[in-house]
């Protein structure tokens, strides 16, 4: 995912300043649209054991719900830059923008979640 997203932020970076096409930006945000689709399909298949003590089990399953959304939002995101570039359109832009943050909290949310489930089993996240 980092290799796509990586190139998807450079041709963005690109297109504002010139030195890269809409055509190639546009395949970038269709590439990290695709990307963010696995993503979000992987981390929803995922298992969670049910030898685990149930408030761990619960815990899981909310990081794994926030990352899955986390991705699906951001797979909406990048549809909606690609309608921006196709259509010019300030609405699409603006929908980037709102999706790219409603992404960024669910991710955040998933992260904060799964380090009080590893504090929870005696893994010190400050020691990894």
């Amino acid at each position: 995912m980092k290799p796509i997203m990586d190139w998807y932020q450079k041709a963005m970076e690109g297109l504002s300043n010139g030195t890269v096409g809409i055509h190639d930006a546009y395949a970038a945000a269709s590439d990290a649209k695709k990307a963010a689709e696995i993503m979000s399909t992987d981390i929803g298949k995922i298992k969670i054991s049910d030898d685990i003590h149930e408030d761990v089990k619960k815990l899981l399953q909310s990081v794994r719900t926030n990352f899955s959304t986390g991705y699906f939002t951001r797979e909406k995101s990048f549809k909606s830059a690609m309608e921006y570039l196709d259509e010019q359109q300030e609405d699409q832009m603006q929908n980037f923008k709102e999706e790219h943050k409603m992404s960024q909290a669910f991710i955040l949310k998933g992260a904060a979640t799964l380090l009080e489930a590893k504090t929870k089993v005696g893994i010190d996240p400050a020691k990894e």
